[in-house]
C-alpha cells in the first residue's frame, strides 16, 4: 500500500472517530495576501464598506413590498445548507447544540453556524429580497413557488468530494433535483408561467470548498492526497470548472437566467487547515490561498465566458475571498476579536470537528467576536456582513453586478 493511502486511512479513521461520537450522541437525543496580520491597514474603500456593513440591522420583519426576485434557488454546500443534511445518513450534521444556539428560538436546525446563515439574511431582511428562506429540498414538499434550497453539507462539484462524511447531495444531484422541481412548477404554473418565474428568479451558487478541503487538500501537505498525486493544481482547477460550467449550462437550458456565483473564500485561513498543517498562530497557509486565488481568477473568466455565450442571461461573480481577507487583516474594524480560532471545537485553533460532540468541545461566550464558528464555518455575524456586502457592493467585490443590480438587470 502506498504511503499516501496509509496516511489518508489513518487521518480518516481519526476524523470519522470524532464525528461518529457526534452522530451517536444525536441518535441518543480571495485576490490578495492571505496572511493574518494584526496591524494591517484598510484603504478608504474598505473603511467605507465597514461603516456600511456594521450599520445593517440584524433582523427585521418584512414590510410587504414587492420582492426583487419572485423566488430563490440555492445550490451549494454547508455554507448554504438550511437543513437538507438532516434527512441524510451522514456525519455532516448540525442538529445538536451549540449549533443554532443564536438562531431564533435557540435550537439547532441543521445550519452549520451559531445562528442565521446567508440564505436567511438574504430572504428575511426587508431591504433585501424580502422572501422567506427557501426550504430545504428534502423536506420542502409543495412549498416550492418562492424557491428551494438544494445545498448540502459536505457537497462538492465532484461527486466524490465530501464522501468521508457519508451521504450528501453533490452538484450533479442538486441539478437533477431542480429538474424535478421544474416539472412540478410546470404542472402548477404551465410552461409560460414557469419560464417567467425562473427567468426572474435568483440562482445562487456557492461550491468548491469541499472539493479542496475534503478532497484535494485532505492531507497535511507533507504527503500528497490521492487527487494531488493525480492532478496538478492547474489540472484540478480545470477539472472542477469544466464540471461546474456543464451544470450551469444544464440549468440555463431549464430556464435559469439570473445567476450569482460565489468565489472561494480564504481556505488556507480555516482553523482546520491551519491545524493539520501545523500553522503558526498568526498566519494562514499561503500555499493553499495561492491555489484558491488562481481558482477564483479562472472562475471569474468562466463567468465572463458564460455571459458571452448567453447574452439573454445575466451572470455575476461575488468575491468571498476579498471580504474575508479584509476581515482578517483588520478584525477590530469589524468588531471582531479573534480571527485565528473557531468559537467552538477542540485542539489548536479549535480546528478539530468536535463542536457538539458531548464533553469534547470548548465554546466561546460571544460568537459575534469571532470570524469562525467551528473548524471551517463562519459565524452568523460574518454571513450578515457578507450578505450586506453582496447586496449593495461594487467592483471588485461584485463583478459586474451586486445582487440587487442583478435583479434589475436584463
Amino acid at each position: 500500500m502506498r504511503i499516501h493511502q496509509i496516511y489518508i486511512q489513518i487521518w480518516t479513521a481519526a476524523f470519522v472517530g470524532c464525528m461518529v461520537l457526534d452522530a451517536a450522541a444525536s441518535s441518543g437525543e480571495f485576490a490578495r495576501n492571505g496572511a493574518i496580520r494584526e496591524n494591517g491597514k484598510l484603504g478608504d474603500h474598505d473603511a467605507a464598506d465597514i461603516s456600511f456593513l456594521l450599520r445593517q440591522p440584524w433582523n427585521q420583519q418584512s414590510n410587504h413590498r414587492m420582492s426583487y426576485y419572485p423566488a430563490i434557488f440555492i445550490f451549494g454546500d454547508s455554507l448554504s445548507d438550511v437543513g437538507n443534511n438532516n434527512n441524510l445518513v451522514t456525519l455532516a450534521k448540525a442538529t445538536r447544540l451549540p449549533y443554532g444556539r443564536d438562531f431564533p428560538g435557540g435550537k439547532p436546525t441543521g445550519r452549520f453556524s451559531n445562528g442565521l446563515i446567508g440564505p436567511d439574511f438574504l430572504g428575511h431582511q426587508s431591504e433585501y429580497i424580502g422572501l422567506p428562506t427557501p426550504p430545504p429540498f428534502l423536506s420542502a414538499g409543495n412549498n416550492i413557488l418562492q424557491g428551494v434550497c438544494f445545498a448540502s453539507g459536505s457537497a462538492g462539484i465532484l461527486n466524490s468530494s465530501g464522501n468521508i462524511y457519508g451521504e450528501h447531495i453533490p452538484l450533479t444531484k442538486q441539478v437533477t433535483y431542480f429538474a424535478n422541481v421544474r416539472q412540478e412548477l410546470q404542472a402548477r404554473l404551465g410552461e409560460e408561467g414557469t419560464k417567467d418565474l425562473l427567468g426572474k428568479s435568483l440562482f445562487y451558487f456557492n461550491f468548491g470548498s469541499n472539493d479542496y478541503v475534503t478532497n484535494y487538500f485532505l492531507t497535511n501537505g507533507r504527503v500528497p492526497s490521492l487527487l494531488q498525486a493525480q492532478y496538478t493544481p492547474s489540472q484540478f482547477q480545470d477539472l472542477l470548472l469544466s464540471n461546474f460550467a456543464l451544470r450551469i449550462e444544464e440549468l440555463y437550458a431549464m430556464g435559469a437566467r439570473k445567476m450569482a456565483i460565489f468565489g472561494l473564500s480564504a481556505l488556507g485561513c480555516l482553523p482546520f487547515q491551519r491545524l493539520i498543517r501545523n500553522g503558526s498562530p498568526t498566519t494562514c497557509v499561503e500555499s493553499i490561498n495561492e491555489i484558491v486565488r488562481s481558482y477564483n481568477v479562472a472562475l471569474l473568466n468562466h463567468v465572463h465566458a458564460l455571459q458571452a455565450a448567453h447574452p439573454d442571461a445575466v451572470f455575476t461573480y461575488l468575491d468571498s475571498y476579498r471580504l474575508i481577507d479584509s476581515i482578517i487583516r483588520q478584525p477590530s474594524a469589524y468588531g471582531l476579536e479573534n480571527v485565528y480560532a473557531g468559537c467552538c471545537g477542540s485542539g489548536r485553533f479549535n480546528g478539530l470537528p468536535t463542536c457538539s460532540v458531548p464533553r469534547s468541545y470548548n465554546v466561546c461566550e460571544d460568537a459575534s467576536k469571532y470570524l469562525f464558528w467551528d473548524f471551517v464555518h463562519p459565524t452568523s455575524k460574518i454571513y450578515k456582513l457578507a450578505t450586506a456586502k453582496f447586496w449593495t457592493g461594487s467592483y471588485p467585490d461584485a463583478i459586474p453586478y451586486n445582487l440587487r443590480e442583478l435583479a434589475l438587470a436584463s
